[in-house]
């Protein structure tokens, strides 16, 4: 049994094949996925109607910042893991993720 095992993460990711491989990762691991959701719309209306206990962010959605689901997700205390692994910019100041990997487009080698 893992941390996961029947907690609710949303996942928040534009990238097809990317989210199809962490929703197999987190499933793997016991969780429900809710999700994945590809905008940052999408993203903030399944936090507001869905159980979330924990998220697996993508900073960067379509070209544009998630910051704001970022920001949300701090505002309701709900631990996230964001990729990639670089701070969100919010009203001109960092805010450090809790967890971050480096996205798959980042990684050398």
């Amino acid at each position: 049994m893992t941390r996961l095992a029947g907690r609710h993460v949303l996942l928040v990711e534009d990238e097809a094949f990317i989210g199809m491989h962490i929703e197999d990762l987190l499933l793997d691991a016991g969780a429900q996925v809710v999700g994945p959701a590809q905008t940052v719309a999408l993203a903030l209306m399944m936090l507001t109607h869905e159980r979330v206990d924990a998220a697996v962010l993508d900073l960067h959605l379509e070209g544009r910042s998630a910051a704001s689901v970022g920001a949300a997700l701090d505002a309701r205390r709900i631990p996230s893991w964001w990729s990639p692994a670089m701070p969100a910019r919010r009203n001109g100041t960092a805010s450090a993720p809790r967890r971050s990997w480096p996205s798959p487009s980042t990684r050398s080698g």
